[in-house]
């Protein structure tokens, strides 16, 4: 079953590339065979080189555009190669209509524990973003939606990705990024937000299992690419901001651009410690532990970015993949069939 699993992380079709030559981007790249047959190192090297070359911002898609997400497939987002947007449905490279505009920093894995296997057990090649979700309001009636994006460069395969944000619903009335714990594991759309109703439904065309994300492949291969033979993961993570930046922002808006958080976020200070992470070994109705497995450190300092906005690439893992290697998790899952319930409320 692990070997199965993992090569469905492997395999490159070159169907699903055929759209890439239309564009004029250097997308194609950070999915092709040469590419993630490079070092963590070197990809790492060359994914910043992209990030640093244009430092200004990209742009939340306006009224007119956001539908555009209707138009594409989602099963890109869980399945899609490499390190940039993966193809667009018609033409050129996908958009990011959601976490459009943010933050980029190299950063470490700083292990805690030696529970889990894979990059559980510590990296140091890894990319960072910080965005929100939609664009915010001064009025706050679409606030501030802080989020994550979480990659780790390996050794002559593909990264190890995750997402991870408080609420999709965002924080109303409170500015600072790292004000809530964020999640890989989160709660469903509130029934008032029919926007985020539609979305939810959007993404329930490629996963029943809308509100997670999965921690299989994080755990499968460390950063040499050597496959654990030992594969164990936790059944959900936890992000605490670290004091470095927990009280770093107000929670008033400080200037009357909404769009500030991405100012703020340039000035963390080099090296800070941006969050602690703590693991459920498995559901807590199941007699599950919270424990805490690890740091994630900046290297260096954050970035806004153009490329990082619009083409930075990561891959949500679908739940399904843990799913099959413990079933028995399977029951303490909200689901999108189920109107996002699940036996035992998780």
């Amino acid at each position: 079953m692990f070997s199965q699993l993992s090569q469905s992380f492997l395999e490159v079709s070159p169907s699903d590339y055929f759209l890439s030559y239309l564009d004029s981007t250097p997308n194609n790249y950070f999915w092709s065979k040469e590419y993630l047959a490079k070092s963590a190192e070197d990809k790492q090297t060359e994914l910043w080189n992209q990030v640093i070359a244009d430092t200004s911002s990209g742009s939340f898609p306006s009224a007119l555009e956001l539908p555009g997400i209707f138009v594409e497939s989602m099963e890109p987002t869980f399945t899609g190669k490499g390190d940039a947007m993966p193809p667009g449905q018609l033409y050129g490279n996908r958009r990011k209509y959601i976490h459009s505009v943010g933050t980029v920093g190299k950063v470490k894995f700083v292990a805690k524990s030696n529970q889990y296997s894979g990059i559980f057990n510590g990296a140091d090649k890894g990319l960072i973003r910080l965005s929100s979700a939609a664009a915010p309001t001064a009025d706050s009636k679409s606030p501030l939606a802080p989020g994550m994006g979480l990659k780790f460069l390996r050794d002559g395969i593909d990264s190890a990705n995750l997402v991870s944000m408080w609420s999709v619903a965002g924080q109303p009335n409170d500015w600072n990024f790292f004000s809530n714990t964020f999640f890989n594991h989160i709660a469903g759309a509130p029934k008032e937000r029919v926007d985020l109703q539609a979305l939810s439904a959007k993404f329930a065309t490629a996963t029943d299992h809308i509100q997670q994300v999965g921690l299989s492949d994080f755990a499968m291969y460390d950063q040499s690419g050597a496959q654990d033979s030992a594969l164990s993961f936790p059944f959900a993570l936890e992000f605490e901001a670290s004091e470095d930046v927990a009280t770093m922002f107000p929670t008033d808006l400080p200037s009357s651009d909404p769009l500030t958080y991405a100012d703020q976020l340039e000035t963390i200070p080099a090296n800070s410690s941006l969050y602690q992470v703590f693991a459920w070994n498995q559901p807590k109705e199941a007699g599950g532990k919270r424990s805490l497995i690890g740091e994630l450190v900046l290297d260096g300092t954050m970035t806004k970015s153009k490329w990082g906005d619009e083409n930075l690439f990561f891959r949500h893992q679908k739940m399904d993949d843990d799913t099959k290697i413990y079933p028995e998790w399977e029951q303490y899952l909200p689901k999108y069939s189920t109107g996002g319930k699940c036996p035992f409320g998780y």
